[in-house]
């Protein structure tokens, strides 16, 4: 059951309400883990806003712990990550890294974050892709990343995040995106049905 005492009401909770999980992301240990539960790149499709995979698609690859093969476009983005990092710390003066965590009250709810500072306040999601950062320049976050962006709010508590989006030469550019109860709610409902197709607890 979804409560605001388990999820948080979009202010920093005085408890943290997720754990850190010691893990290298991109790893096997790390694929294996991300196929254990659901995480934050699971859930536009489970809602079904992703029209580059069906949620039944998904639940197969989860099934059978399929991992799905980067395209051109990912691989350069993930090599882009670290330096879109550093320039977000040295726009925002904020300090964060990587982290993996997993939901306090419900163990199948998990991130994998790119970016979180020590005191667990602040939080950002990169996007490298050069599509996503022209819709970045006009202020737009793509709608298929909404899900995955507010699945990171659900299972941290806060009230918003930083989208940080970079490409090569150019300046990288800060969105703020802001947590959305409602849509939060639905997505839980959905994700715990997704959750018990996959059988896990």
């Amino acid at each position: 059951m979804f409560t605001d005492k388990l999820f948080g009401n979009g202010s920093n909770p005085e408890e943290l309400l997720f754990k850190v999980i010691e893990l290298e992301q991109g790893t096997q240990q790390w694929l294996n883990w991300r196929h254990s539960g659901i995480g934050a790149s699971d859930a536009s499709t489970i809602m079904g806003e992703n029209r580059f995979k069906s949620p039944d698609e998904l639940l197969y690859e989860k099934k059978h712990k399929i991992d799905a093969k980067p395209n051109e476009k990912m691989r350069k983005g993930t090599a882009l990550e670290p330096r879109a990092r550093s320039l977000y710390q040295e726009h925002t003066k904020k300090t964060v890294k990587p982290t993996c965590i997993q939901s306090n009250s419900h163990s199948w709810l998990i991130a994998s974050l790119d970016g979180i500072s020590s005191d667990f306040r602040s939080l950002v999601e990169i996007k490298c892709g050069e599509s996503a950062y022209r819709q970045a320049a006009r202020g737009v976050v793509p709608d298929y990343y909404f899900g995955q962006l507010q699945h990171q709010l659900m299972v941290t508590g806060l009230k918003s995040l930083d989208y940080w989006s970079y490409w090569p030469g150019k300046r990288g550019i800060l969105i703020e995106v802001k947590r959305d109860n409602a849509y939060i709610k639905r997505l839980f409902i959905q994700e715990d049905k997704f959750r018990q197709s996959m059988k896990i607890t």
